[in-house]
């Protein structure tokens, strides 16, 4: 977590600009968060963070001919807008300030406590941005899930899949893994999560109307909870079509008051970690359905070579021993040889590209 114990301060004279109205750049406080935020432009108030100083910039990337609206905490509170490097300001001003750039750019948003360039560490100052456009992909929050704020499993009744923390605590696996759903039947989700922080919660979203957001009538909160398995239901509106939906399950350590439908986006929090998934809504199959689609494979019990029929439909296949210790790890083939395998009784799971997965024994003699 970000240290907010005062340091011993040292004694810097700040320069001030006021006089000539150009802006602050002086940041004894630094750069926070680390990484470069990118906004989602959904028209909705963004948090860049809500736990910075005064005297500390921020990095945005932003995109050419949009509109932005940048924001500190309190009118008092003084704004300056930089290029990339901090040499160049390019607008100033207190409490909200507008910019428009005439080509991408990555820009500094410095926040000090008045004109005069103040600074201090006696209160938390939020910094967020706004703007509209019409997106054409989802948003990749950067979290931190390296210290045990993360999702370890994401499973329903016909649907599991495990993960470790994830490259700046974000992965899209919704061209991997479908979850599916039947037409008008609840979703009974569980999110195990590991142990990273006292308070964590989990919340969920569904773009329904597939416009590369996630609005408040697609958000569901999941539940709180820190090293155990997260369960809860997804009601799906009636009036949703058969199809398939880009699914956000977000792990963050806060309370659920905090868990709230515009955070699907924010980078503020800074613990926990997203992933996305395709949701596959579709009509209840039959048993003879379900039977046609199985996997078969062959012989058992199995001496050196294991033959997957129709191994096109799997994703993963996995041969555990009889206590879940995995054995073997493969990418799906015709054929996958056994034969240095001890004799005795496996487990082989196949992880399915449409996101189910199918589980028998096998014996090795």
């Amino acid at each position: 977590m970000k240290n907010l114990l005062l340091p011993i301060l040292l004694t810097f004279t700040s320069y001030t600009y006021a006089q000539t109205y150009q802006g602050c750049i002086d940041a004894p406080n630094g750069l926070y968060p680390e990484n470069i935020y990118i906004p989602n432009c959904g028209g909705n108030i963004e948090y860049i963070t809500e736990y910075g100083f005064s005297g500390e910039y921020s990095k945005v990337q932003l995109s050419a001919g949009i509109a932005y609206e940048f924001k500190g905490s309190i009118h008092s509170d003084y704004l300056t807008i930089t290029d990339e490097s901090g040499d160049e300001i390019l607008v100033s001003g207190s409490n909200i300030v507008n910019f428009t750039p005439m080509e991408d750019m990555i820009i500094r948003f410095y926040l000090h406590t008045n004109e005069n360039c103040g600074s201090d560490f006696d209160d938390l100052k939020m910094r967020s941005i706004k703007c509209t456009s019409v997106p054409t992909s989802y948003c990749a929050p950067i979290l931190d899930c390296s210290d045990g704020a993360a999702i370890l499993e994401v499973s329903t009744s016909m649907f599991t899949h495990q993960s470790d923390c994830s490259e700046n605590g974000y992965i899209d696996y919704s061209g991997q893994y479908h979850i599916p759903a039947y037409f008008q039947e609840p979703i009974d989700l569980s999110v195990k999560v590991g142990n990273g922080w006292y308070e964590q919660s989990v919340s969920v979203w569904i773009d329904f109307n597939r416009n590369f957001q996630f609005e408040e009538n697609e958000f569901y909160f999941l539940g709180s909870g820190t090293n155990t398995t997260i369960n809860g239901i997804i009601n799906i509106p009636e009036h949703i079509e058969i199809g398939e939906y880009h699914m956000r399950i977000r792990l963050s350590t806060v309370s659920e008051n905090h868990a709230t439908w515009d955070k699907a986006c924010d980078v503020s929090e800074y613990y926990g970690e997203t992933e996305d998934y395709m949701l596959l809504y579709t009509h209840p199959i039959s048993t003879n359905e379900i039977e046609a689609k199985k996997v078969r494979w062959s012989p058992n019990p199995v001496h050196d070579q294991l033959m997957i029929q129709n191994f096109d439909q799997v994703n993963t296949i996995i041969i555990t021993d009889l206590i879940g210790k995995t054995i073997l790890k493969t990418e799906s083939k015709a054929k996958i040889n056994v034969e240095k395998l001890p004799k005795g009784v496996y487990v082989i799971q196949l992880l399915m590209k449409d996101g189910t997965e199918q589980k028998s024994k096998m014996i090795k003699k």
